[in-house]
């Protein structure tokens, strides 16, 4: 429902029992397959909204949790090392310039993880802002030039990788590694503001659709489900709140496998099968593996054509291999003695 006039109504109920848009006059309802006929009861549009503000405040009724959202004000090391996004400049620029929100350690900091992008409005929003005034964009000639801002060590390793790897090898994704350093010393570290945790979470809530044709209310019902639920554990003894399992390898010095594995211990004949499948598949060792099979031919002139009976003779091969390993080692050595 459209409010009229672009205000919005003095209280939910206000348009509770309306059965028309006040600004269009669209029907609240659907329509029959003819297109005249009100299916009364069945919306022809559904808004869901989520309030931020009551589920900040359930946040801190938690304990555990509302003692995680205040580690940065009491268990925070302040050496000058950078953990946490508190120890970032764009933290302390925040501190500094609302000096009220930053006293009270329960007020929360929201952020946006979205990729870094670079262009003229960027620019421009900073210059508007007030922030980093070099980086404005220059008009010079009916031309627009932005000053650059790369960090230096990537950018001659970019140059450097561009000598041994094709131009389709560089694509955006490769770009932004210019930019990460410079957001990590504005923001933080990468780990607590990337996109993989709320990527991994889109699949969860794409598990929530069971009616292709109405996927937003198959999601937005089971996650106000799932969320109630969550609550509610936290208030219960012994009981884990829906998530990712608690790791079995927590308090153990050697990792425990996983849940219906079997450990499972080799001999040294299989772990020598092993050895030499990889080495088989090794480019560097194919000469050596051409060297052996000559030499075995010639000592075996009756088996030279059994490539089966070649290829299980595998002892000697390992001396072959252990003797160039040992002459390369030697004329390494030999020749850094001789610089």
């Amino acid at each position: 429902m459209l409010p009229l006039n672009n205000e919005l109504p003095l209280s939910i109920n206000e348009l509770k029992d309306a059965t028309s848009c006040p600004t269009c006059g669209t029907s609240r309802w659907k329509l029959d397959g003819t297109g005249t006929k009100k299916r009364k009861g069945v919306p022809a549009k559904v808004m869901w909204y989520f309030p931020p503000i009551p589920r900040f405040r359930r946040l801190f009724q938690s304990p555990k949790i509302a003692k995680d959202l205040i580690w940065h004000a009491q268990e925070r090391e302040f050496d000058g090392k950078m953990r946490h996004p508190s120890d970032s400049p764009s933290w302390k620029l925040v501190d500094h310039r609302w000096p009220d929100f930053a006293s009270e350690p329960r007020n929360l900091r929201l952020a946006i993880s979205a990729d870094d992008e670079d262009g003229l409005n960027s620019r421009l929003d900073l210059l508007e802002m007030g922030l980093r005034c070099e980086l404005g964009p220059r008009f010079e000639s009916n031309r627009t030039y932005l000053p650059p801002h790369l960090q230096n060590d990537l950018v001659v390793t970019l140059c450097l990788l561009e000598k041994y790897f094709p131009p389709s090898f560089f694509d955006i994704m490769l770009h932004l590694t210019v930019h990460l350093v410079r957001e990590v010393r504005l923001c933080g570290p990468v780990y607590l503001r990337w996109m993989y945790p709320f990527e991994r979470f889109m699949k969860v809530l794409k598990g929530y659709v069971r009616n292709r044709n109405r996927p937003e209310g198959c999601i937005a019902e089971c996650y106000i489900a799932e969320e109630a639920i969550e609550f509610c554990t936290e208030y219960l003894s012994n009981v884990d709140a829906i998530g990712i399992p608690i790791s079995a390898n927590i308090d153990q010095k050697v990792g425990a496998p996983i849940p219906g594995g079997q450990v499972v211990t080799i001999d040294s004949n299989l772990w020598l099968h092993a050895h030499h499948y990889v080495l088989k598949n090794t480019t560097i060792v194919q000469p050596y593996i051409e060297e052996h099979m000559e030499w075995l031919k010639l000592k075996n002139p009756r088996q030279s054509k059994r490539q089966k009976w070649l290829g299980m003779n595998t002892a000697d091969f390992y001396l072959l291999v252990q003797k160039k390993v040992l002459e390369w080692c030697y004329n390494v050595k030999y020749s850094f003695t001789n610089v």
